[in-house]
């Protein structure tokens, strides 16, 4: 208020009281914001700081690649059907490859007969 009674561009005292509280409010939310910006920053630096020492836990991006590449895995294991009828489930058994050829002579002995 200035000599002749004047609040500037409030018109009266309730006005410029009332303008004051809600700059103070809006004050307390920003620093309200600041200090949970703070706080997510120095977290960010800790898990930083782990990670290069190597003691981070896994991101979520590394646990998804995990699972993937562990489905993936699973998943080139199927089983083929052996029996397979129109009637009822078909029987599966896991497919079985040779790796070296001492293995596919035993397996195609199998297959003959042979023992």
């Amino acid at each position: 208020m200035n000599e002749n009674g004047n609040f500037g561009k409030f018109g009266s005292a309730e006005e410029l009281l009332k303008a004051y509280r809600a700059l103070e409010a809006e004050f307390t939310k920003r620093c309200q914001r600041l200090k949970i910006a703070e706080t997510a920053l120095a977290e960010t630096r800790e898990k930083l700081a782990a990670a290069q020492s190597g003691n981070a836990e896994i991101s979520a991006e590394a646990a998804e690649k995990i699972i993937e590449d562990y489905l993936r895995s699973v998943l080139s294991n199927k089983s083929v059907p052996v029996l397979n009828s129109d009637f009822g489930q078909g029987v599966l058994t896991p497919v079985r490859k040779p790796k070296n050829l001492d293995e596919a002579k035993r397996l195609a002995e199998l297959m003959i007969g042979k023992n």
